[in-house]
């Protein structure tokens, strides 16, 4: 058993070695996406090439294929057809955790906290989690050095000042904060967001607006989104998709006055 997982490990870490970013490269590249469940086709040859430090965002309709494409990029669905690279290794058949420890880290649309710990305990276990050594929770000094990264990524989504609130007494916004540092806290080169502003109020939505804006560009983003007054502020490139495909992808100026684009929204709520 020890040795495989020292098997598994040196797999890894070849793996993480090869995924270190080149000068340039692309993060994310797909290539012939198609996903089918039960003869329905819910993606259909999808491409998409996204730059190292790129704010890319995915828009559509309800029913576009935009998390359907999250999950399989993020490793909950394989594809029928077509390749995923990550800096340029192919991770098609990657298991889902084996992408989590390559750099791919992602948030939800819906709440996965740990209600009745306080927002630095939660930022806490997102750390440890991501070392996944249980014999580090014994080390006083390493628990010091993690205490102090969590409190640094509560600086960065901007709620330093409720690290010791019960994250059961949060605010919806607040809440989606957290989500954000506690995918963060994995360190990721590469950090997928399922509709981040889902459910924010207008006037939450500037405070995640700002913290986006503000993370580092050696961070690449990609980031599912429908409304397009959160899309657009964020992105470098705009990717519309409909039914399962991508129909144009243009920069956010070109892309809020198109008229295809505003033919699907039209066509959405009509």
């Amino acid at each position: 058993m020890t040795a495989l997982r020292q098997s598994g490990a040196a797999v890894v870490s070849t793996f993480l070695a090869d995924a270190v970013p080149q000068p340039s490269p692309l993060a994310l590249e797909l290539s012939g996406i198609s996903l089918s469940f039960g003869g329905s086709r819910i993606l259909s040859g999808v491409q998409l090439a996204v730059a190292h430090g790129e704010r890319r965002v995915i828009l559509g309709p309800n029913g576009a294929g935009k998390t359907t494409l999250f999950n399989v990029v993020c490793g909950d669905y394989s594809p029928n057809a077509g390749s995923i690279r990550y800096f340029w290794r192919d991770i098609t058949h990657l298991k889902q955790h084996m992408r989590a420890r390559a750099g791919i880290a992602r948030t939800y649309q819906s709440s996965l906290l740990f209600d009745g710990l306080t927002v630095l305990d939660n930022i806490f276990l997102a750390i440890r989690g991501v070392k996944g050594n249980r014999l580090s929770l014994l080390r006083p000094r390493a628990s010091d050095l993690d205490l102090a990264r969590a409190r640094e990524i509560a600086d960065r989504v901007r709620i330093r000042h409720k690290l010791n609130t019960d994250v059961r007494d949060l605010s919806h916004g607040q809440r989606r904060q957290l989500e954000l540092g506690m995918a963060l806290a994995a360190g990721p080169k590469l950090l997928m967001l399922d509709e981040p502003a889902a459910g924010l109020s207008p006037g939450d939505r500037p405070e995640l607006l700002c913290t986006l804006h503000e993370l580092p560009r050696t961070l690449t983003l990609v980031i599912v989104e429908h409304d397009m007054d959160v899309a657009l502020p964020i992105a470098d490139i705009v990717t519309v998709m409909k039914d399962g495909a991508v129909v144009i992808e243009r920069t956010p100026d070109k892309v809020e006055h198109d008229s295809a684009v505003q033919a699907i929204y039209l066509g959405e709520a009509a």
